[in-house]
């Protein structure tokens, strides 16, 4: 346990040490059918979206906002309302995690095929604003349970 302590505080960045936190507590099996891209990678090393410092629900209902997020969802009645008033009840911890999975699997080899299927389901959106708020868009689709994660 504690050569893993070692490892893990070496890391370089927040973001490996929260991967690997992920992987300690949930196994191997959540993280096994999902690759990390090394394009992706790099991209969001010299590209931060901004997620890992803005992830209160105030930035999520921003790219909703910016994006005409419309949840498709029969849960949530087609209703932007509906969904900004459910971020805001949110607790913290909740936040923290759409963070680390929105950065986890914007970073995934399923990058492309994730903005094919946001444009099937959501207003159009060009390959840039894709790339660049992939990680907020990622944590929404899955809160309208268009993806769904281990």
């Amino acid at each position: 346990m504690k050569t893993l302590l070692v490892r893990i505080a070496t890391f370089k960045s927040l973001k490996n040490m929260f991967l690997a936190i992920s992987f300690i507590l949930f196994g191997s099996n959540t993280f096994s059918q999902f690759t990390i891209d090394p394009k992706w990678n790099k991209y969001y090393d010299e590209n931060p979206s901004g997620i890992e410092e803005h992830h209160q629900a105030t930035d999520f209902i921003k790219v909703i906002e910016y994006t005409e997020f419309t949840p498709s969802n029969k849960q949530f009645q087609n209703s932007v309302s509906l969904l900004k008033k459910c971020l805001l009840m949110l607790s913290q911890n909740a936040l923290n995690q759409m963070m680390v999975d929105g950065d986890y699997y914007s970073r995934s080899y399923k990058h492309e095929d994730y903005y094919y299927l946001y444009n099937t389901y959501y207003k159009t959106l060009s390959r840039e604003t894709w790339d660049r708020l992939c990680p907020y868009l990622i944590s929404l689709m899955m809160i309208d349970g268009l993806l769904k994660f281990n």
